[in-house]
């Protein structure tokens, strides 16, 4: 028993007492905030003493996305064709309103062409091109079709997109016979009716070219 300034006398036992009662309650809390401090200093010392500067997402212009909104007009997008950042460009495929349709029911294609050339993989998965190819009429299409044959460098795809349009024109297989990334097997097929192309092609079969 001790008596402080004020003459409030306190005894020992009780005090302790009182304190075991009230962390009782409270003890696993403690046990887990301890851990987790515990945890961010063990987490805290394995850091480098400097990390290192992510690459931070970098957002996109208003360009890149004038280029993706249905709602630019055409003549616009026409403008977003020419633009010199190629993300602009690649933009525009995203955009489902590429390929506008007139009064007459005919597809403007012009802008998806051009940019087969320089993004086939990409205008393959293109909204316009998946709604107007794959879910409508594709035969205005086939131009864009051929670019994607010529100009892509996965073999998937050219297998892909020629198993389901080689049979709107006879110059789809032809772009597929002269694309070096053509796969062999497929190659070796058309090998009966494009006998100079896949001769040509790098990527023939020996014994394609032996028959040949």
């Amino acid at each position: 028993m001790y008596q402080d300034a004020q003459g409030v006398l306190y005894i020992h036992e009780e005090s302790a007492t009182l304190l075991d009662e009230k962390k009782a309650p409270v003890w696993p809390w403690v046990v887990a905030g301890a851990a987790v401090v515990a945890g961010a200093a063990l987490w805290m010392s394995h850091r480098p003493t400097r990390s290192e500067n992510p690459v931070k997402a970098k957002k996109p212009s208003r360009y890149v996305l004038e280029a993706a909104n249905p709602d630019t007009p055409w003549k616009r997008l026409e403008a977003l064709a020419k633009h010199k950042d190629p993300e602009v460009r690649r933009a525009l495929l995203q955009n489902p309103a590429l390929c506008p349709i007139d009064d007459q029911g005919n597809i403007n294609i012009d802008l998806l062409y051009h940019l087969a050339e320089e993004f086939p993989d990409e205008t393959a998965e293109a909204p316009a091109f998946v709604l107007h190819a794959f879910y409508g009429d594709p035969t205005p299409m086939i131009d864009v079709i051929k670019n994607i044959l010529t100009y892509s460098k996965n073999p998937k795809l050219i297998g892909s997109i020629l198993f389901n349009f080689a049979h709107l024109n006879k110059y789809i297989e032809s772009r597929a016979a002269s694309n070096r990334f053509t796969p062999q097997y497929i190659l070796r097929d058309l090998s009966q009716y494009n006998q100079a192309l896949v001769a040509s092609n790098p990527n023939s079969p020996p014994d394609v070219l032996r028959t040949l």
